[in-house]
């Protein structure tokens, strides 16, 4: 499951989510999105009121991921549940997805952070979160690379320094986004891009154990 595994911040406004929420708070409307809110990247609010109802949606997330995890488990016990998503404030606060909360309660088993950082700083910062510390040492915990979007080219140099990087810091791996931007949307050329990505991947690992 990927980032989108989650609702919205200002998603919940149908009547049936109002109806429950009003029966769980004492008839209380949920409130609206704060006025300041212009984008999703703005959507952390430190209003009590408005943290109140992204806890309250987001449990109910939790919830039923708890029940695709148990038909997961109950279809295939050997099938492994992971998710690929945002860092945790962004996640929880933009998606209402508490994969920190998840992860702490075994309900996912691999983890692929999207870290899609062209500052290395920002990259760094990213890597060393306590939340992520804690789930390293707990399940296999891979780091999504930024390779290029349609119209936006990551060159090859950046892509291979966030790739050391993540091996440095050892993290179980790393997954791209996206495949086509892997050689075919880049500046360099397909084959450039090819040679270089063999370069880095030169030698086969068998999957991390869970």
């Amino acid at each position: 499951m990927d980032d989108h595994f989650g609702f919205p911040y200002d998603f919940g406004y149908d009547d049936y989510t109002v109806k429950l929420y009003q029966q769980e708070h004492n008839g209380k409307l949920p409130p609206k999105p704060p006025a300041n809110i212009k984008t999703v990247s703005s959507c952390v609010v430190q209003n009590q009121e408005w943290i109140e109802w992204t806890r309250w949606r987001a449990d109910k997330v939790t919830n039923y991921l708890k029940q695709v995890f148990s038909a997961i488990k109950d279809s295939n016990s050997n099938a492994i549940v992971s998710v690929s998503p945002n860092p945790q404030t962004f996640s929880l606060n933009c998606y209402l997805a508490d994969w920190q909360k998840w992860e702490r309660m075994g309900l996912v088993e691999e983890l692929v952070l999207q870290v899609y950082r062209n500052d290395m700083n920002a990259f760094r910062r990213e890597l060393s979160q306590p939340e992520v510390k804690a789930a390293k040492q707990h399940i296999p915990f891979g780091i999504g690379v930024l390779s290029g979007l349609k119209g936006r080219p990551i060159a090859f140099e950046q892509i291979k320094t966030q790739v050391e990087t993540v091996r440095e810091q050892q993290f179980a791996g790393v997954s791209f986004f996206f495949y086509e931007s892997l050689w075919n949307l880049a500046s360099e050329s397909p084959e450039q891009r090819q040679s270089a990505l063999r370069s880095l991947f030169s030698s086969p690992l068998k999957r991390v154990s869970l």
